[in-house]
């Protein structure tokens, strides 16, 4: 379907750690990276001055996200963080369970369960995922010049600079 929800249950069969990713095409798929700047449009239909959030935030505190080293933040959190999820569930699916129930019969709590047991398991997925994202965080352009702009000394970014060199002096861009 289009929505996918992973989780993962202790003994007791409460729910434990939960995912829930969209499957749209586009959305939350690091193989299809094509149009990040959509995803600054979005942004903006959320957090826009006039947007769904943006407006009341606005209104009440007279803060808008738009064109602010926030922005810079949130889009690039918003564009990356699907690889440190992807990486994240990924690990949770090759987790073996066995560890986590054999401590659960054994009287852990669920927090200890999660933090002897889970976490050791799954932070070689995490550190992986922490990498991508950071890499793709790194490298982001559509949204972020979509919903940060590309004001020097405030919202511009090394890939909005090398863009801008490339298009004055190409020779220094290299």
């Amino acid at each position: 379907g289009r929505y996918q929800i992973f989780h993962r249950l202790d003994a007791s069969g409460r729910p434990v750690v939960s995912l829930a990713s969209l499957k749209e095409p586009g959305t939350f798929e690091p193989e299809r990276m094509a149009g990040t700047e959509f995803r600054g449009v979005a942004l903006f239909t959320v957090l826009g001055r006039s947007g769904l959030l943006g407006r009341p935030l606005y209104q009440l505190t007279g803060f808008a996200f738009p064109f602010t080293p926030y922005a810079v933040i949130l889009a690039q959190i918003f564009v990356a963080l699907p690889f440190l999820v992807r990486s994240v569930e990924g690990a949770l699916r090759a987790a073996d369970r066995r560890y986590e129930e054999a401590a659960s019969t054994l009287g852990a709590r669920p927090a200890i369960v999660f933090r002897r047991i889970t976490l050791p398991l799954i932070a070689p997925g995490i550190a992986a995922g922490a990498v991508l994202a950071w890499a793709r965080a790194l490298g982001e352009f559509g949204a972020t010049i979509t919903f940060a702009g590309n004001v020097p000394g405030t919202t511009r970014t090394m890939p909005l600079e090398v863009y801008l060199a490339l298009e004055t002096d190409p020779g220094s861009a290299l």
